[in-house]
């Protein structure tokens, strides 16, 4: 995590923020300044098992002009457009709404004690080649089973060693790690926040 902090002023210059402007016709246009409320997730490690349910990806994410870090985990493989696929969103700019669904209620932890009821509901991502109707959600999770696309963020990595050699397989610590994002998110205004996805992979050490 400590080299990923210390290279993120280079994630900056792969999006366009420097110059305060997205610039790929997301629907939020406008001034950004450097550092002001943007969650920056790096995809760095992939982990493929016998079936895709149990297969991975784990990126680390750390936020502009917060100390919050963390991790997040996203399905294996192919990333896409298309909705329906069980994968991964591009790389990219995003922006962020709140999303209240049956699935995801506002009470969808506070009703089985897990956590805090949602006073908005959950973040969902978007911009003009992921639509909103896509659903990709930030929510609580732990393997590549309890993901279909959406972000799950987690307070450390799962490590297994496979034939000799390490692997990140998931995330720990997924509900204190999510309600810190909301946190952060409720204080700042969804509106306000921003997220950008960028992929840098190599082996777990």
């Amino acid at each position: 995590m400590d080299k990923f902090i210390n290279s993120f002023n280079e994630s900056k210059s792969l999006t366009g923020v420097d110059k305060g402007m997205w610039e790929d016709g997301d629907e939020w246009v406008g001034i950004c300044a450097i550092n002001d409320n943007i969650i920056y997730i790096t995809r760095k490690w992939e982990y493929k098992a016998s079936s895709h349910s149990s297969s991975s990806t784990i990126s680390e994410f750390k936020i502009s002009d917060s100390d919050l870090t963390g991790y997040i985990l996203e399905p294996y493989g192919e990333s896409t457009k298309q909705s329906g696929q069980d994968k991964r969103i591009p790389t990219g700019k995003y922006n962020l709404v709140w999303h209240v669904s049956t699935k995801y209620s506002k009470d969808k932890y506070s009703k089985n004690k897990r956590g805090n009821f949602l006073e908005n509901g959950f973040p969902k991502l978007y911009n003009n080649d992921v639509p909103k109707s896509r659903a990709i959600l930030i929510h609580v999770g732990s393997k590549g089973e309890h993901s279909e696309g959406c972000l799950l963020p987690g307070s450390d990595v799962v490590v297994s060693e496979i034939n000799g050699k390490r692997y990140v397989t998931g995330v720990s610590g997924s509900i204190n790690k999510f309600y810190q994002l909301i946190e952060y998110i409720e204080s700042n205004g969804i509106d306000n926040v921003k997220v950008v996805i960028e992929e840098k992979y190599e082996d777990y050490k």
